[in-house]
């Protein structure tokens, strides 16, 4: 290259990180912008590592190679994607790389648990509110118990009492008579009455 001549200036950015869960598709973006027409765009995976990565069933190449989309993902996909780029006048450039963090999903068992608990909260809240309801209830009843019961009970056991007076009079009456000793009635003993006549004597 001539001396003096200014070298084609290169501007990569690539997105610092990119999480993603197994099973899932991530796409890693490599945004070039350089004054020179002539380079091409390769992948790699990990840090000093070199090895372009193959265009595969997984692994697809877009947008002139800027863009990598990793299918079905798992979590040994996990790790730094480095972009690079290289041409004849510029040399290869190396992006700052992308690290890509997958995470796997969820067991079934987990999500259940989280559900069942959520139902449990539910529950332990509705339990909280009928409760509530039950101790007003309750103090209502006791309220109207306080405030209604007293004259009832007063006029009620007035009418007991004179009942039960009456009542209580008439069973004494009834267990005096019975009590009572029965002595047999003496006979009227009829005495014969002869009646003599008499005569008078004329002087």
């Amino acid at each position: 290259m001539p001396a003096g001549s200014d070298i084609p200036r290169v501007v990569m950015e690539q997105p610092a990180v990119v999480s993603a869960q197994s099973g899932e598709s991530v796409t890693i973006e490599c945004n070039v912008t350089n004054k020179s027409s002539a380079y091409f765009v390769t992948w790699s995976l990990g840090c000093g590592n070199r090895t372009p990565l193959p265009n595969s069933d997984r692994v697809l190449y877009r947008s002139s190679n800027q863009h990598i989309t990793i299918q079905n993902l798992t979590e040994e996909d996990s790790g730094t994607y480095y972009c690079h780029v290289e041409g004849a006048e510029m040399g290869l450039v190396s992006g700052n790389g992308t690290r890509l963090k997958v995470t796997g999903k969820p067991c079934p068992t987990d999500k259940r648990r989280k559900v069942e608990g959520e139902v449990h909260k539910k529950v332990i809240v509705l339990s909280t509110l009928v409760g509530l309801q039950t101790c007003v209830i309750i103090i209502l009843l006791v309220a109207l118990m306080k405030y209604y019961l007293p004259g009832f009970l007063v006029s009620k056991s007035k009418d007991e009492a004179e009942e039960m007076v009456a009542d209580h009079g008439l069973h004494y009456a009834e267990i005096l008579r019975k009590d009572a000793p029965q002595h047999p009635r003496t006979r009227l003993v009829e005495d014969t009455v002869t009646y003599t006549a008499i005569s008078t004597c004329k002087k």
